[in-house]
Formats: structure tokens, sequence, C-alpha cells
């Protein structure tokens, strides 16, 4: 359903969409807790066209310029 966890919910963007390995915004190439996904409206649901692949720095970036803009 719709109603899950953080952590839930980012296991299913894995499933579906693989572990992020190249940042979407940078181009940076990084495994492990150096990529990200990124939610881009912070709705979090399940919709896979909602979800950014971003390395640590550039989601920090994204998350800091959505806050501002909202």
């Amino acid at each position: 359903g719709e109603n899950v966890s953080y952590g839930t919910l980012h296991k299913w963007v894995r499933h579906w969409l693989g572990k992020p390995n190249k940042c979407e915004q940078c181009g940076t190439i990084g495994h492990g807790r150096s990529m990200h996904w990124a939610n881009k409206d912070h709705k979090y649901k399940r919709n896979l066209s909602d979800w950014l692949r971003l390395c640590r720095k550039c989601h920090i970036e994204y998350d800091k310029n959505l806050q501002v803009t909202t």
C-alpha cells in the first residue's frame, strides 16, 4: 500500500530501480552510502518516476533548495 515507512519505501525503490551508482545532478559515480535515492516532491509515494539518483552532496543541496522554495 501507500502507507509504508520511509525505510520500506526505499527498499521498494531499490527493488524496482536498483542501487543508484551515478548522480543525475553532477555525474559522480559511486556506490553504497555515497549514492542515494532522493524523492523529488518529498511526498514519498510509490511512484517510480518521482525518484532521483543523487550523490550525498547533491542530495543535501537538493533537499535544502526544496525547503527554500516550499
